[in-house]
């Protein structure tokens, strides 16, 4: 009877042995911000740092914690690496190169900023963000684009990684 009581009173105090997750909600934020006739957008992503730091340590098969402090700093390479083979954006049927600009750890999340040349005019993009779905699986993606006055939001998940826009003119 009193084994049963420790049992219990473990379980509802957290304490098991088994691993729960860090947080309830896998979800990152995309901003695409284009000015009218630009010939560069700025995109914004906003990640939960702990899950980045997974995603830095699987991606580099190391068994070495990555420092939450230190991702924007000595990561910065495998950062951008990282961002390239997990979100792409093509433009008028044509891909696009994102350059990592920045990187800030704000509070438990790194906001990363992003550039990328682009045509002035925008008839259609498409966007694919797996990032963190691999470790992840109920991870999603929040997109927000604001584009010559249009402002579009969709969610990216693990089944839909990718999203067609079709601005009209």
């Amino acid at each position: 009877m009193y084994l049963q009581i420790i049992v219990i009173a473990l379980f509802f105090s957290g304490n098991m042995m088994a691993s729960t997750p860090d947080h309830a909600f896998y979800i990152a934020v995309i901003e695409i911000n284009h000015t009218a006739h630009a010939k560069e957008a700025e995109l914004t992503v906003k990640v939960f740092s702990d899950d980045m730091c997974d995603a830095l340590r699987n991606a580099s098969q190391s068994a070495e914690a990555v420092e939450p402090e230190q991702v924007c700093t000595k990561y910065a390479e495998e950062l951008a690496d990282y961002f390239a083979g997990h979100l792409s954006l093509y433009l008028n049927a044509n891909p696009t190169q994102l350059k990592l600009n920045g990187c800030e750890e704000i509070g438990d999340t790194y906001q990363l900023s992003f550039s990328m040349a682009c045509p002035e005019e925008w008839d259609e993009l498409r966007i694919t963000a797996d990032f963190l779905m691999e470790l992840f699986p109920t991870q999603s993606q929040m997109v927000h684009i604001a584009h010559n006055g249009n402002t579009i939001t969709a969610r990216l998940t693990a089944k839909h990684k990718s999203h067609t826009v079709t601005f009209v003119k």
